[in-house]
């Protein structure tokens, strides 16, 4: 498997983040990139595949068996999109799902989780979990986001009624002007900032090429 300019991996699972994701691979090939779907476990629902043959008749390659070796993602994909399972799975993930969480824990290349990282507890988080370098929240964050470590937090969604922010006293943050994605402050970067001036030179500098790539990831969620 060689590298392909522009190639991702989008994992999608049985559920609603499942779904999530089918949409995030149609935008992403909307933007140029070449996006191929891990998408094993369908769902019934009619919404759900609508989505996957949109997917299809866009000519996007479903994989019919998941890389078992972490080097064999890292030497084909970019990028890795974890929407797996997200905050509506209550249960301990066994079987096929397990294994795959199992091997994208030991990817090198950056992986991006949507609404929770998969496997996550929607309010205690998970340790010895994934770990992606971008999360995505959608809607409002939820309380497992305090536990991210990455570099790069988004909320995605502009489409909670003032009233109802009010009452759950949500404190969202504000948005820009029209958009539909806003950047929160991480752990990761707090502490960047509190380092010397040589550390945080070094940061950018890797950091730079994540954030071109992943950057059209949050644009591929806006109409989530």
């Amino acid at each position: 498997m060689s590298r392909d300019n522009g190639a991702i991996l989008v994992c999608c699972g049985p559920d609603n983040n499942g779904g999530h994701g089918l949409v995030c691979a149609r935008h992403l090939k909307h933007f140029g990139y070449k996006p191929s779907i891990f998408y094993p476990k369908t769902s019934n629902q009619q919404i759900f595949e609508n989505l996957r043959l949109q997917c299809e008749r866009m000519d996007m390659p479903f994989l019919s068996f998941f890389p078992s070796e972490p080097h064999l993602i890292d030497s084909a994909y970019n990028l890795v999109v974890d929407a797996i399972y997200g905050s509506c799975h209550k249960e301990r993930i066994t079987g096929d799902f397990a294994s795959v969480l199992e091997t994208l824990k030991k990817i090198e290349n950056p992986l991006v989780s949507l609404d929770i990282p998969s496997g996550w507890d929607i309010e205690n988080g998970c340790s010895d979990g994934l770990q992606p370098s971008m999360l995505i929240s959608l809607t409002c964050p939820k309380l497992c986001a305090r536990h991210f470590q990455g570099q790069h937090h988004y909320l995605g969604g502009r489409y909670i009624p003032r009233t109802l922010e009010l009452r759950y006293e949500l404190n969202l943050p504000q948005y820009a002007g029209i958009d539909c994605t806003v950047e929160l402050k991480t752990q990761h970067q707090s502490t960047t900032h509190n380092t010397s001036a040589t550390t945080t030179t070094t940061t950018t500098t890797t950091t730079t090429t994540t954030t071109t790539t992943t950057g059209r990831i949050v644009k591929a969620v806006r109409k989530i």
